[in-house]
C-alpha cells in the first residue's frame, strides 16, 4: 500500500509541475538551482519566464556568471538577472573597524569622508566613554553623536587645533546652530578660519542633513532619454550629452589630462577590460598650431595612422564614410582585427568631427561576432548624442513692458557700495540664479577715489515689494581698460561685476539671453534705481523702479568683428549702470545698461572738441552678456545647488574646460575648491600654476614646483617647466625639468623633442637630431615638429641637402606647418638663391594666405637682393597679418621695416610707426640700443632733439661700450626732453614703462610746480603713472643734480658728495630697478653686510628668475662704492652713491639708479 501511495503522489506531482506550476519557489533560489533547470532541458525563455513570475533576486558574483554562461545560460537571463539585483546598501562601519582605524592612526579627514557614504554604528554612553579613554578626536566623537553643532563644540575644535577640512565637513554635515556676531566672526578669522567659512556662518548656511550616498560613476547630471530603454549622461560642464542603454556603466578616466568617456555592457570598472564600447574624447585644438589649420579629411587619415601604429592588430575595411555624431557630420571609417590584451577577432568603427576648436573623436568596438546586436546600438548613440551646450531659443513671443516688469521687479535690484566708514555710491543689477548671484558693472563696485573695490554691498528692491535689503560679497569683476579715449566713450568693452546675496533664500532669476538671439531694430526695456541721490532716502529705503523704453539702434564692432557693446535709445542716466537691459522679443536680458553721451562732453574734455560727440547723446551703450558668460560660465550655465556634491575630478575636469575655453577666473575659482577637498592633489596645483602664469601672475611657478611635491612624476608639469625655461633661455634648469621628464614618460615624444631643443639651442647637433629621431618614431612618423627640429641641427651641422629632405618630409607630414615651409625657403637663402627662395615662400603664402611669416621672409629676400620697395610692401603686410592673429611681432621685422622706410624710401613717419611697436615690445631687452640709435636718427630727420637725445641716452645705458653707440655719441646733438615732446611720445603710443626710462636717463626741460600743469599733462594724455615719476625725479634732482648727459664730451655731473664716508651708511638690503644688458630692464637687490661683504642678485621683473649673481668684497670712500667682486669673476666696480634715509642713490654711467631699503 506505501508503495503504490508513493507513487501515485509522485505522478501527481509530476503533473502538477507540467500544469503550471511553479519551476522554482520564489525563496532560497541559487545559481545551481537555475543550472539544474537547463540541464532539465528547459529552455532560456522558460526560465526566465519563472525568474520574472517569482521575482528572483540574485546577488551575483563574477564566478557565478561564468558559471552559467558554462552552462549553456543565455545573455538574456544573465543580463536579467544582473540588472535585478538587489540594490546594495550603504556599507557599514562596524565599531571594531572604527577601532582598528584608530589603532592604525589613520587620519580623522580620511574616517570623517569614510563616515559620510557608510552606515555609521550607534555611540551609546559605553562606546563614547570607551571613545574617550583611547583619547579618540574630537570630531570623530562629534561626528557619531549626529546632533547639530553649536558654539561651544565649534570653540573645543579650534582649541584643539583641528584641522580646516574637518572643521568644514563637520559643519557641512552635522550643521551649526550658531551665527556669530561681527566681533566673534572676526575672532574666528584671526583664530585661522578663512573668511568665505566665516561668512557661510555668519549667512546661517550650515544646515546639516547632507549624508548622501556617494556619487561613484558618470555625471550628477543624469536625466531619463525621452525614448524607452536609455538614459543620458551630461558633461560636468554641460558641453555634451550621449544617451546610452539603462544597465550599462559610464566610466570616465583622465590620463595625463586626457578625459575619454566610456559607455560599456560589460561589468568592469577599468576601461581597458572592457570588450565592448563606446568611447567618446573631446579635444581642444589650439589655435597656434598648425594642426588646427588642418581639413577633417587630414585629421581623419592622421588618426588612422595613430590607430594602426597604436593596433598593429587592426585592418581597416572600409574608406572614410559619412559620420554622424549629435546632428553633425564627419567621417567614419571601419576595423576588424585583434585588439592588445584582449582574446578574438573585433569589429570597431572610428568617428571623428570637428566643429570650430573643438575635435570629437569616437571609437566603438565589440566582437567581430556580435556586430549585428551592437552596431546599431552604437549608431543610435552617436546620432541622438548632443554636442556643445543646450541650445536656447527665445524668439517664441513678444513681451510688452508691462509683463515684464511685473514677471521680473523682484529680479532687479539697487546696489548701494561703500565701505566701514559709509555708503558712498549706488547703481543697479540683477539676479541670474536663485541662490542670489547678482550681475552689475565693475564701475559700480569699484571705488575710484581709493583704487580698490569697495568693501560693503547692500542690495535693495522696490518698495512695492516689501522686501527688506540685504547685505551681498564680491565674487569677481572684470574690466577691460581701453587707452584710447574715444573708444573707450563709444565702443566700450567688458565692465561686469558679479556679488553672491548672503541671505540665504529662493531669489527671482531673469532669463538670460544669448547675442545671437537678439536683432537690429529689436524693441528694448531699461531697467534700474538712476539718481538714488536725488530720489531716495537711505534711511527709509524707498526706492522705485525705472523702466524706459526704446530700441537697439547699433551694434559697435571692433576690429576683428566682436560686438563690444549695443547703442539703444531707451534712456540711461547716472544708477543704471548694471541694471538689466530686456529684449520685447525674447523676454530675456541681453545685456547690461553701461554707458552714454551727455550734454557737455566737449566742455568737461576739450580734447573730444573737433569730434563733436554730443551728437551721440541720446544713444546708450549696452554691453552683451557675452563678458558675464566668459567671466562668470559656472553661475550662468549651471541651476542653484549644482556643484555641491562635485568631486574632486569634476571639479579638475571642469577648470581644464575652462582653461581651454581661456575662462582663467572659473578655472582659478574651480581648482581653488578642489584644493580644499584635496589640498595635496599635484594636478590641481599644477593646473593653478598654468593659470596664474597665463594670468600674468609669477607666483604661477611656485604652484608648478609645489605640484611636484605632491608628486615628482606629474609628466605634464614637468614638460610645462622645461619648455618654459627653455624659452626664457634657461637651459640648465630646462634641461633638469626635461631629465626629470624622460624618467616619468620615456615613451612620450613630447619630452624626447624638447630635449632635442635643448640640444639644438647649446649647440650639440649630434644629440639633437637622435632626440627628433626618438619623437618621430615616437609620433609614428606623422607629426611635422620632430622632423623640422632633425631638419634644424642639420642645417646648424652644415648639411643642407639632408636638412632639406627632412623638411619636405615635415611638409608631407603636414601641408600646413608653417615651420617647415620656413625652413625649406632657409635652405635656398643659406645659398644665396634669392629668388628661389621667393618662390618657396610664395608657395607657403598661397597655402596659408594669413601666415605672416611667408611676408616677412618674401621681404627679407627682397631686401638682400636690393628691391627695397617690394621689401618694405612685404614687411607692411607682415605686420598688418602679425597684427591680426594677435601674435606678438618680431624684433628683426619691426626693425627692417623701420630702416627701409627712414634710409631708403625717407618716409620718417612709416618709419617711426613701426619703430614705435619695436620700442614698446623690445626697447628694454638685450639688442634693443641699436633701435633706439635709430629711433634717435628718424627723429634727429624731424628735428626733434630731445627725443633723439633720450633715445641716444637709453642706447647708451643698455650698451656704454657698444661701438655704434660710440660713434653716434659724437654727432648727437644734447637736447633735454620738453613737454611738447613728451605729449607727442604719448601720442604715438609710447608705453609708461619706455617713457619713464627715457626721463631716467634724459634731462627734463621743464618743471612742474602747480596743480595746473598736472592737469594739462593729464589732458594731454600723458599717463597717470609717468605724471608720477616726473614728480618724484624732479625731487631728486633738486638734491643731486641732473643726471648723466652722455655723448659730445662724454662727461657726467657728480652728484654731491655724501656726509657719511663709512661702510654703515650702506649697510643693509637694498631693492630698485635698473638695466642689465642684455635683458633690459631688471630687479636688482643688494645686501652689503657691516663686515664689508656684499652680495648683489639681478632678477626678472615678471617671473623673478635669478638672471646674475654678484658677490664679494666692497669699501665706502667719500661718495663713492668700490666693490671687488669675487664671484663670478674677478674684477672692481665704482659707483657714486648718496644715501637719504630709506633710499640709496647710487650712479652709473647711463644715470641714476634708486634703490629702497628693504625693512
Amino acid at each position: 500500500m506505501k508503495k503504490k501511495s508513493l507513487s501515485a503522489w509522485w505522478v501527481w506531482l509530476f503533473l502538477l509541475f507540467l500544469w503550471g506550476a511553479p519551476l522554482l519557489g520564489k525563496e532560497n533560489i541559487s545559481v545551481k538551482d537555475i543550472i539544474t533547470l537547463k540541464k532539465l532541458g528547459y529552455t532560456d525563455q522558460d526560465i526566465l519566464k519563472e525568474l520574472k513570475e517569482n521575482k528572483v533576486q540574485l546577488a551575483l558574483k563574477k564566478t557565478d556568471i561564468e558559471a552559467l554562461k558554462k552552462a549553456g545560460i543565455g545573455k538574456k537571463v544573465i543580463e536579467w538577472l544582473i540588472r535585478s539585483a538587489p540594490k546594495q546598501a550603504s556599507p557599514k562601519i562596524t565599531w571594531n573597524k572604527l577601532l582598528a582605524w584608530l589603532k592604525e592612526g589613520r587620519t580623522v579627514d580620511k574616517i570623517l569622508l569614510d563616515f559620510r557614504q557608510a552606515q555609521l554604528p550607534a555611540l551609546t554612553p559605553k562606546r563614547a566613554l570607551e571613545l574617550i579613554k583611547k583619547k579618540a578626536p574630537l570630531p570623530i566623537l562629534l561626528y557619531l553623536k549626529q546632533k547639530t553643532l553649536n558654539k561651544s563644540n565649534l570653540e573645543d575644535l579650534l582649541q584643539e587645533k583641528t584641522s580646516l577640512p574637518v572643521i568644514r565637513i563637520l559643519c557641512e554635515d552635522l550643521g551649526l546652530n550658531w551665527k556669530p556676531a561681527p566681533k566673534e566672526a572676526l575672532a574666528l578669522i584671526k583664530k585661522g578660519l578663512p573668511g568665505n567659512l566665516v561668512r557661510k556662518m555668519v549667512r546661517g548656511e550650515f544646515k546639516g542633513n547632507k549624508r548622501k550616498k556617494p556619487f561613484i560613476e558618470g555625471s550628477h547630471y543624469k536625466k531619463e532619454e525621452g525614448e524607452s530603454g536609455f538614459i543620458g549622461y551630461e558633461h560636468i560642464g554641460r558641453e555634451f550629452r550621449i544617451p546610452y542603454p539603462k544597465g550599462w556603466k559610464a566610466l570616465r578616466s583622465n590620463k595625463d589630462g586626457n578625459i575619454e568617456y566610456l559607455f560599456t555592457p560589460d561589468l568592469v570598472q577599468d576601461p581597458e577590460k572592457a570588450i565592448r564600447g563606446f568611447t567618446f574624447q573631446r579635444i581642444f585644438l589650439s589655435t597656434n598650431t598648425s594642426f588646427s589649420i588642418l581639413s577633417l579629411n587630414q585629421i581623419a587619415q592622421k588618426s588612422h595612422l595613430l590607430l594602426i601604429s597604436s593596433e598593429p592588430g587592426l585592418k581597416a575595411i572600409t574608406s572614410f564614410t559619412p559620420f554622424f555624431l549629435g546632428g553633425k557630420q564627419g567621417l567614419g571609417r571601419d576595423y576588424v582585427g585583434r585588439l592588445k590584451k584582449k582574446k578574438g577577432d573585433f569589429w570597431g568603427r572610428m568617428g571623428i568631427l570637428r566643429d570650430g576648436r573643438i575635435l570629437y573623436l569616437v571609437n566603438y568596438y565589440c566582437p567581430l561576432k556580435e556586430r549585428d546586436k551592437f552596431q546599431p546600438i552604437f549608431e543610435r548613440m552617436a546620432k541622438n548624442s548632443r554636442l556643445g551646450l543646450p541650445k536656447v531659443h527665445q524668439r517664441t513671443r513678444k513681451w510688452e513692458a508691462h509683463e515684464l516688469v511685473q514677471k521680473y521687479k523682484k529680479s532687479v535690484v539697487c546696489v548701494i557700495a561703500g565701505t566701514e566708514k559709509g555708503w558712498v555710491s549706488s547703481g543697479s543689477g540683477f539676479i541670474i540664479r536663485k541662490d542670489g548671484y547678482v550681475v552689475t558693472n565693475h564701475h559700480v563696485v569699484w571705488n575710484s577715489k581709493e583704487k580698490k573695490f569697495f568693501t560693503k554691498f547692500l542690495i535693495a528692491w522696490d518698495a512695492s515689494l516689501n522686501l527688506k535689503p540685504v547685505y551681498a560679497y564680491l565674487v569677481g569683476a572684470k574690466r577691460e581698460y581701453v587707452s584710447n579715449l574715444v573708444k573707450s566713450l563709444t565702443l566700450g568693452g567688458a565692465d561686469i561685476a558679479l556679488l553672491k546675496i548672503m541671505e540665504p533664500g529662493n531669489y527671482q532669476p531673469v532669463r538670460l539671453t544669448p547675442l545671437h538671439e537678439i536683432a537690429l531694430g529689436d524693441p528694448v526695456v531699461a531697467m534700474g534705481f538712476p539718481r538714488v541721490d536725488l530720489f531716495v532716502d537711505l534711511e527709509k529705503m524707498n526706492l522705485s523702479i525705472f523702466v524706459t523704453k526704446g530700441g537697439i539702434v547699433r551694434f559697435n564692432r571692433d576690429d576683428k568683428n566682436r560686438v563690444k557693446s549695443i547703442y539703444t535709445d531707451a534712456k540711461i542716466t547716472h544708477g543704471n549702470s548694471g541694471g538689466p537691459c530686456f529684449d520685447l522679443n525674447t523676454g530675456g536680458v541681453f545685456g547690461i545698461n553701461t554707458f552714454g553721451a551727455w550734454h557737455g562732453i566737449e566742455t568737461d574734455i576739450p580734447q573730444l572738441k573737433n569730434l563733436q560727440l554730443g551728437d551721440l547723446v541720446g544713444y546708450y551703450g549696452v554691453i552683451p552678456l557675452r563678458y558675464v558668460f566668459h567671466e562668470f560660465p559656472e553661475f550662468t550655465r549651471f541651476p542653484a545647488g549644482y556643484d555641491k556634491n562635485l568631486t574632486i575630478e569634476d571639479r579638475i575636469i571642469l577648470a581644464r574646460d575652462f582653461l581651454n575655453q581661456q575662462h582663467l577666473s572659473a578655472a582659478k575659482r574651480q581648482l581653488k575648491k578642489a584644493l580644499v577637498l584635496d589640498k595635496k592633489n599635484s594636478e590641481a596645483w599644477m593646473l593653478l600654476g598654468v593659470v596664474e602664469l597665463l594670468s600674468g601672475n609669477r607666483k604661477g611657478l611656485a604652484y608648478l614646483e609645489k605640484s611636484l611635491t605632491y608628486n615628482p612624476k606629474n609628466l605634464e608639469a614637468l614638460v610645462f617647466l622645461g619648455s618654459l625655461y627653455l624659452e626664457l633661455k634657461d637651459f640648465v634648469k630646462s634641461a633638469e625639468y626635461v631629465e626629470r621628464a624622460l624618467e616619468a614618460g620615456p615613451d612620450d615624444y613630447q619630452v624626447h623633442l624638447l630635449r632635442g631643443k635643448i640640444y639644438l639651442a647649446v649647440k650639440r647637433y649630434k644629440e639633437a637630431i637622435e632626440e627628433a629621431q626618438k619623437a618621430d618614431q615616437l609620433a609614428a612618423h606623422i607629426l611635422p615638429e620632430p622632423l623640422v627640429l632633425w631638419g634644424k641641427a642639420l642645417y646648424q651641422k652644415g648639411d643642407l641637402e639632408e636638412g632639406k629632405k627632412k623638411f619636405e618630409e615635415a611638409i608631407k607630414a603636414n601641408p600646413f606647418h608653417i615651420p617647415a615651409w620656413l625652413g625649406l625657403g632657409k635652405y635656398y637663402e643659406q645659398k644665396n638663391m634669392f629668388e628661389a627662395a621667393i618662390i618657396e615662400y610664395g608657395k607657403l603664402k598661397r597655402k596659408i594666405p594669413r601666415a605672416y611669416e611667408s611676408y616677412e621672409a618674401i621681404g627679407r629676400c627682397y631686401q638682400k637682393l636690393q628691391e627695397y620697395e617690394k621689401s618694405y610692401q612685404n614687411y607692411a603686410k607682415a605686420i598688418e597679418l602679425c597684427s591680426k592673429s594677435g601674435k606678438k611681432l618680431s624684433k628683426e621685422l619691426l626693425y627692417n621695416t623701420s630702416w627701409l622706410a627712414f634710409h631708403i624710401l625717407k618716409k620718417n613717419d612709416l618709419a617711426l610707426k613701426a619703430m614705435v611697436r619695436y620700442l614698446n615690445l623690445y626697447g628694454l631687452t638685450k639688442g634693443s640700443h641699436k633701435g633706439h640709435l635709430l629711433a634717435a636718427q628718424i627723429y634727429q630727420g624731424m628735428n626733434r632733439f630731445g627725443p633723439a637725445f633720450s633715445h641716444y641716452s637709453l642706447a647708451y645705458a643698455i650698451s656704454p661700450k657698444n661701438s655704434e653707440v660710440e660713434k653716434m655719441g659724437k654727432e648727437i646733438r644734447k637736447a633735454p626732453l620738453g613737454m611738447n615732446d613728451l605729449v607727442l611720445l604719448s601720442r604715438l603710443g609710447y608705453t609708461a614703462p619706455l617713457l619713464m626710462n627715457l626721463i631716467r636717463v634724459t634731462p627734463l626741460a621743464f618743471q612742474i610746480t602747480k596743480k595746473k600743469e598736472v592737469v594739462r599733462l593729464a589732458k594731454a594724455g600723458i599717463d597717470v603713472d609717468v605724471i608720477l615719476y616726473i614728480l618724484k625725479i624732479q625731487k631728486e634732482r633738486k638734491r643731486i643734480g641732473q643726471p648723466v648727459t652722455p655723448g659730445g664730451d662724454g662727461k657726467r655731473e657728480n652728484p654731491a658728495p655724501s656726509t657719511e664716508t663709512n661702510n654703515n651708511s650702506v649697510v643693509g638690503k637694498w631693492r630698485g630697478h635698473t638695466i642689465l644688458p642684455p635683458q633690459g630692464d631688471v630687479i636688482v637687490v643688494l645686501f652689503f653686510r657691516r663686515n664689508g661683504k656684499f652680495f648683489m642678485g639681478f632678477y626678472h621683473p615678471q617671473t623673478w628668475q635669478l638672471l646674475l649673481q654678484l658677490s664679494g668684497t666692497y669699501f665706502c670712500q667719500k661718495n663713492r662704492i668700490i666693490m671687488d667682486v669675487i664671484s663670478p669673476q674677478r674684477k672692481r666696480i665704482q659707483y657714486l652713491y648718496v644715501r637719504q634715509g630709506n633710499m640709496l642713490k647710487i650712479g652709473s654711467q647711463g644715470g641714476w639708479d634708486i634703490l629702497y631699503k628693504i625693512p
